[in-house]
């Protein structure tokens, strides 16, 4: 967009997440995401062996994975060795759920009650025959691997893939998450929505139903109606739907609030719309600062931030489409923007 920067499209996605996020639970663990990345990137950089640095942070699956996972134990049953939550665990989705109940069952007879990789993936394999095994919950989730400047694109795509892994084994969620991290980084550079969708189907997975979602791209209004969309969590149909909202949208709020109509209480279409559009468009520097004034007590105008005159980008993420009930809370807010603006810079 004419006033957008890539810093302000990095930080569109989170808060576009958070606004397309109407239940609560994609928010929190993509802020969880978000802090291992900073995590990972502050370890590289005190390191002081430049090429085991930028090899480490190419290397997601070796750091980041444990960093997430204890930080979802830590959410989905507190633990005694690490700071505690200000709330407890809820809309996790039901995968996300089996996974993390089952590895903390393997805790009870064990000196350790930390949480590790090995016990995860034996409880995302027992948990692979369930129904939503395909679901599109560690999308939401690791869009904002999108944001982390220090991970090159091939290191994404490999974030994306472990970190899906954590709780969905299934090809279908994999190849779903890994193609929108891929069209968030190449919007975050500028791309156009075409543009970042063409580079990801000619270097993404080679995953059938995935690349018949984005080959099809832009979706004929005579062939897909939203009467022909999909309203439920099934990956690679949630991210048609998301896209289909996208495609000939004006701005940010446009697709957005016409996708929460569509997808109701279940909301799993919204937070894609949320992730990607918010890199799209980026996020208008007023709404940082009306932001700021919430964290800092200040009164905030809960009306378009175009109302005042002074948008800069009216295409953005705006005030409005962020004040719901779960991003009202100023320390919750306060953690987003830390996360987004360090990861971001």
């Amino acid at each position: 967009m004419p006033h957008s920067t890539p810093h302000l499209r990095s930080v569109g996605l989170l808060l576009g997440l958070c606004a397309g996020d109407r239940n609560g639970g994609p928010q929190r663990m993509a802020l969880r995401v978000a802090e291992s990345l900073i995590e990972m990137m502050q370890k590289n950089d005190d390191t002081k062996n430049a090429t085991a640095a930028a090899d480490a942070a190419d290397d997601f699956h070796s750091q980041g994975r444990e960093l997430v996972i204890s930080k979802y134990q830590n959410w989905f049953m507190p633990s005694p060795d690490m700071p505690p939550e200000p709330e407890s665990a809820f809309d996790t989705g039901f995968v996300f759920a089996q996974v993390f109940y089952d590895a903390t069952q393997s805790l009870k007879n064990m000196s350790t009650k930390k949480i590790t990789s090995s016990m995860v993936d034996q409880a995302a394999l027992e948990a692979s025959h369930q129904r939503q095994h395909a679901g599109v919950n560690p999308a939401h989730r690791n869009s904002v691997l999108a944001c982390a400047k220090f991970l090159s694109m091939e290191g994404v795509t490999a974030a994306a893939r472990s970190e899906t892994t954590i709780t969905h084994l299934h090809e279908d969620s994999i190849a779903t998450s890994v193609v929108v991290v891929m069209i968030c980084r190449h919007l975050i550079t500028g791309k156009s929505l075409k543009e970042a969708i063409d580079l990801t189907l000619q270097f993404g997975p080679r995953h059938e139903m995935v690349r018949e979602v984005l080959g099809g791209f832009p979706y004929p209004k005579t062939a897909v109606t939203q009467q022909t969309l999909h309203d439920d969590g099934y990956s690679p149909l949630v991210l048609k739907a998301a896209l289909w909202f996208l495609q000939d949208a004006k701005s940010f709020e446009s697709a957005l609030f016409a996708s929460i109509a569509f997808a109701g209480q279940a909301n799993y279409c919204p937070v894609l719309v949320g992730s990607i559009g918010g890199a799209l468009f980026g996020v208008e520097p007023h709404t940082l600062r009306l932001i700021q004034e919430k964290i800092q007590g200040s009164s905030v105008k809960t009306s378009s931030a175009a109302d005042d005159g002074e948008n800069d980008d009216p295409l953005g993420v705006t005030w409005t489409s962020l004040d719901h009930r779960h991003t009202r809370k100023p320390e919750h807010i306060a953690r987003v923007m830390a996360a987004a603006k360090t990861l971001s810079a």
